[in-house]
């Protein structure tokens, strides 16, 4: 009644399987590689915002060194993805899923607005930063759970709102110099600074979030820009039976 699957088949299907193990192996030996970046970006970055070898998080030479490391992140994104096919081999195959549903880490921008409740951080700043972090890690469990999984995709609403979380990051910089407490600092009138955004550990914020927080919206973008269409997430994708080859007995 069923027709004998062929040798042929069975090796080609073998052969298949054994591709895609060894693409999904290389994927995670790949992942975890960065996990180890960002770990290690993680303790570099608290060693420096405690021990803050360049003055004080009032001083002009905190902000610079904060704002470097905040450069850091996506600049090496950059160049690894110009540089290295594997790099963007393996960056294009990542789940936009999780990618995504990391960013409602943002959600921490309330930090800000508490700060400022409190009096001890600028307000344009707080209301700038504060909000939209608080914006895009609200929105974020829904693009990833709901906007994902439309089809048709809805690619101008997702990249729109990628470059409105990069935007975040573009203005505040300018903004943080303008009105902190320092030489630069000419919009900063006689109140709050924004020294406490960058005492330990709120420094947690610029000198790692916002720089692993970008390289994941460049994530997004570059994919989006290679043409790939976003898998659905877990939450979503419909559970196919798989076809199998095998000798009747």
């Amino acid at each position: 009644m069923f027709g004998k699957a062929s040798p042929r088949q069975i090796d080609a299907h073998g052969a298949t399987a054994e591709a895609a193990d060894c693409a999904r192996v290389e994927q995670l030996r790949f992942l975890r590689q960065q996990r180890l970046v960002a770990f290690g970006w993680i303790g570099i970055t608290s060693a420096l915002a405690i021990i803050h070898p360049f003055g004080g998080p009032e001083t002009l030479g905190f902000m610079l060194m904060a704002f470097v490391c905040t450069l850091a992140g996506p600049l090496a994104f950059a160049v690894a993805w110009r540089r290295s096919a594997s790099f963007r081999m393996r960056v294009m195959a990542i789940d936009l899923g999780p990618v995504i549903l990391l960013q409602t880490g943002r959600i921490l921008g309330l930090s800000m607005l508490v700060l400022y409740s409190r009096h001890e951080l600028n307000t344009a700043f707080a209301l700038w930063g504060g909000g939209l972090d608080v914006f895009i890690g609200a929105t974020a469990i829904t693009f990833a759970y709901i906007v994902l999984a439309e089809r048709t995709f809805p690619r101008r609403l997702f990249v729109a709102w990628n470059l409105l979380g990069i935007l975040d990051f573009i203005v505040a910089w300018p903004m943080l110099f303008l009105v902190s407490n320092t030489a630069v600092g000419v919009l900063g009138g006689s109140g709050p600074g924004v020294e406490a955004f960058f005492r330990f550990p709120e420094s947690f914020i610029p000198m790692f979030g916002v720089p692993f927080m970008a390289c994941l919206h460049l994530i997004a973008l570059m994919q989006i820009r290679g043409g790939r269409m976003p898998n659905r997430t877990p939450l979503f994708r419909s559970v196919e039976p798989a076809v199998r080859y095998a000798r009747r007995p």
